[in-house]
């Protein structure tokens, strides 16, 4: 949806100036979080802390400030994958051989062995965004039997790729309940794609949906070190209430005093500079 129709510099400006404004503002907001509350998660060196604010911190090999910036790291490699296609031009066709051929590299590349190859075509995170791939397709053109398939698949690794991460990395979550959770997600942007909410015209729903992104990055870590020091003198409801509705009038504030106007400067000072290398490119 952030590409289509638009070119590779438009689709470049369009994921930095959404993505960098609020990330930025939770590593600030995290990292003065930890140093304020300590003891509960460890801080990260301020060497570390600095290549957080590039996004590129797992490539680095260096800790993320708050462990939910892992997904970030998913999405810039399919950034940097689908590039490849809007650099060509996007058409219904380019797209869904695309969705073939990175599902086909994320079965292949774990088997082979070969790590470079692994970590660009990340297997354990591109069936999620092949399945948005597939629903966006059929939001646009309507759903074949292809479309379906390629859903039906994502669905079929993505649940596989949970139980991975459970077994290995969390040993917390139930592999049940987190893939209902998947599946009941999964259902209603299929409903979404197909027309079935089109009716929802909801104004304030623009609002929550921005609001998403900065509360996904503040929430984490924030929110379990103040339960952590909060849990045997305040009521669990009462706290977990409140601790919501904070984060939400924060990320609210975030959104408004934050991404909005450092958006706008930073479309603005990209604007320039792409106009510059295009000039530059014409002069002889």
């Amino acid at each position: 949806m952030s590409c289509w129709g638009r070119t590779p510099r438009q689709f470049f400006t369009s994921r930095v100036i959404r993505l960098y404004p609020a990330y930025w503002f939770s590593i600030i907001f995290t990292s003065a979080a930890l140093v304020a509350l300590p003891g509960v998660w460890e801080r990260g060196r301020a060497r570390e802390v600095l290549i957080n604010f590039t996004m590129l911190q797992s490539g680095s090999r260096v800790g993320n400030v708050d462990g939910v910036y892992w997904t970030l790291w998913s999405e810039l490699r399919f950034y940097l994958l689908f590039m490849a296609v809007v650099v060509t031009g996007l058409t219904y066709r380019k797209v869904v051989v695309f969705c073939c051929l990175w599902g086909a590299a994320s079965m292949i590349a774990p088997a082979a062995g070969f790590q470079p190859a692994t970590l660009i075509i990340n297997p354990e995170g591109s069936w999620y965004f092949i399945a948005g791939l597939a629903l966006y397709l059929m939001h646009r053109f309507g759903p074949d039997l292809l479309l379906w398939g390629i859903l039906g698949l994502s669905w079929m690794m993505g649940q596989l790729e949970i139980g991975h991460r459970i077994d290995t990395i969390e040993r917390v979550s139930s592999w049940r309940g987190s893939v209902l959770i998947f599946t009941v997600f999964l259902l209603f942007m299929v409903a979404v794609a197909l027309g079935y909410t089109d009716r929802v015209r909801w104004k304030w729903l623009v609002t929550a949906g921005a609001m998403t992104y900065p509360f996904y990055l503040m929430h984490y870590v924030v929110g379990t070190t103040i339960i952590s020091r909060l849990r045997d003198t305040m009521d669990p409801r009462l706290l977990i209430v409140s601790l919501i509705a904070g984060f939400l009038v924060l990320s609210w504030l975030v959104h408004k005093l934050v991404e909005a106007p450092l958006a706008r400067l930073m479309k603005r000072g990209l604007d320039t500079s792409f106009a510059r290398l295009r000039n530059a490119s014409a002069t002889p």
